[in-house]
């Protein structure tokens, strides 16, 4: 062993590589069920407050890319938020999943690794499941909800007050934040392994894409301006966000959006939370 390596630097290598090794393997995991409780109060204690209008988070932002980006970014429009509410600070693990929904389909097997191979429609039912749960614990407030973001506040959130193509400043230290083509070695590690964007939110560049509420459309002409899902046009088709580990860093970007059918079920997309109370 050489001198100069950090100890917790190994350490933290030895972790990642046996995390991914079991991944590739598909080792089967211990069943997370009898932790249940723990694992549903540790979800409900991992949301960040959003307060629009108040201390660090802007009232309004401009959502979309003027000058760049491709031409489904535009154009770019004011949205702005009349409610506050609540995001995860990272994806949907696959523990949770797994004593929400009873089973976890991802490839890429992990505990605490990001779910995916998950369509649209099971991440809608997953949402509604671990409502109820909350609201059993009273972990929930009352009149609210979990759900998938909408592509609004999914924007406002990655871009965390920023308005630059990623919410770090030197594109040069995406690696820092973000799995994709670069680092990754083509399947999930932990969440929250990377540094958090300026809101402490993980892993809103690349690691794995995440489902959003709204419908595809290819360009914002019509689009809300008060951060509220599209929910008009092909309703088979949904929106994807933040670029995934094969992805290049340009399908990194704040701005970028994508779309997949609402049944697609990939080891590159899962999803992230809200929790927001019904009007």
């Amino acid at each position: 062993m050489k001198k100069n390596i950090p100890l917790l630097l190994l350490a933290f290598a030895t972790i990642t590589a046996t995390t991914w090794s079991q991944g590739a393997k598909k080792k089967p995991l211990p069943d997370p069920t009898p932790r249940k409780d723990a694992i549903v109060k540790l979800f409900a204690e991992e949301f960040v407050p959003i307060t629009p209008g108040k201390g660090k988070f802007p009232a309004s932002f401009l959502m979309g890319t003027a000058q760049g980006g491709r031409d489904n970014e535009r154009p770019v429009h004011k949205v702005t938020f009349k409610y506050s509410f609540e995001i995860a600070k990272y994806e949907v693990t696959q523990e949770l999943y797994h004593v929400v929904m009873g089973k976890n389909p991802a490839k890429w097997q992990g505990l605490r690794n990001s779910v995916e191979m998950c369509d649209w429609n099971e991440c809608n039912e997953f949402c509604a499941r671990v409502t109820k749960l909350l609201s059993e614990r009273k972990l929930i407030g009352a009149g609210e909800v979990i759900r998938l973001p909408s592509e609004a506040e999914w924007e406002y959130c990655c871009r965390a007050g920023t308005t630059t193509d990623y919410s770090f400043a030197d594109t040069k230290d995406i690696g820092k934040y973000a799995w994709y083509k670069v680092n990754a070695p083509g399947n999930d590690p932990p969440v929250g392994v990377k540094l958090p964007n300026p809101w402490g939110l993980y892993d809103m560049h690349g690691y794995i894409a995440e489902w959003c509420l709204d419908t595809w459309h290819p360009t914002y002409e019509g689009a809300p301006t008060d951060a509220s899902a599209r929910t008009t046009g092909d309703t088979k088709e949904r929106v994807i966000r933040g670029g995934g580990y094969p992805d290049p860093a340009e399908k990194l970007r704040s701005a970028y959006r994508d779309h997949v059918a609402l049944n697609t079920q990939k080891d590159t997309i899962g999803f992230r939370c809200i929790k927001v109370k019904t009007k």
